[in-house]
């Protein structure tokens, strides 16, 4: 008499194959898709893991996701490391209640992993290493969280008008590396330094910049002019 869950990868489901088998030679099978419990859960993960996580997952999120965790792991948070058995691990309480590929549709990977924070830790995380951080001129900017470089952002240079000191993570104790865009969307200056940056370097590369995008406005002083990126009125 067997009863075994098996991954069907036609249908891409879970179903329970049970019946009756004599030394090898099946006698009486039958399959159902009716299935449910940890071992389900299992087993789905299982075939998820084999078919790639790209092809249910966005990678670049669980990424970014192990990234700051890393980050915030090095500047004493001891969160614990996202390697493979955390991975599958949350993968494992992902599927639960469901099986079938069909059912990980929409499902996220990063939040399973972040269920199994402890609630506080959580919010440390979100403290100490965000995923956003707000500037004068632009409500949320990524920050980018990388194994070989310091956490940085990117935006418009007028979204940063009115900041004398760059945005921190850490606890305040890290400042983030920020790249000031021009117009067209390339770095004109990547520094954690915004005050000299505005003192020394902003006024010859305003009358560049005043000469290439004659249309945008570019104020004697950064420090108290109105931030957010927009375009000068004509007269």
């Amino acid at each position: 008499d067997v009863r075994e869950l098996r991954f069907d990868a036609k249908t891409a489901q879970v179903e329970e194959v049970s019946g009756l088998r004599w030394e090898g030679l099946v006698l009486d099978e039958s399959v159902s898709r009716e299935v449910a419990g940890p071992e389900v859960a299992k087993v789905l993960a299982a075939a998820a893991l084999d078919a790639g996580l790209e092809k249910h997952f966005d990678l670049d999120a669980l990424e970014g996701f192990r990234r700051r965790v890393e980050f915030a792991n090095a500047h004493g948070l001891e969160l614990g490391a996202v390697d493979d058995e955390a991975v599958r691990a949350a993968l494992e309480d992902l599927c639960v209640g469901r099986r079938s590929f069909a059912d990980l549709k929409g499902a996220s990977l990063v939040d399973a992993l972040a269920g199994r924070l402890d609630p506080s830790a959580f919010a440390r995380l979100h403290e100490f290493a965000p995923e956003h951080v707000s500037l004068p001129g632009r409500k949320r900017v990524p920050v980018t969280y990388e194994a070989d470089r310091d956490p940085w952002i990117e935006s418009r240079l007028q979204d940063f008008f009115t900041l004398a000191d760059g945005p921190r993570v850490a606890g305040g104790r890290v400042p983030l590396v920020l790249h000031l865009l021009a117009p067209n969307f390339r770095a004109v200056q990547v520094t954690t330094d915004l005050a000299g940056f505005w003192e020394r370097h902003y006024p010859d590369l305003r009358k560049q910049l005043k000469r290439r995008y004659p249309k945008h406005s570019w104020p004697d002083d950064p420090l108290t002019a109105e931030p957010g990126f927009r375009r000068r009125k004509r007269r």
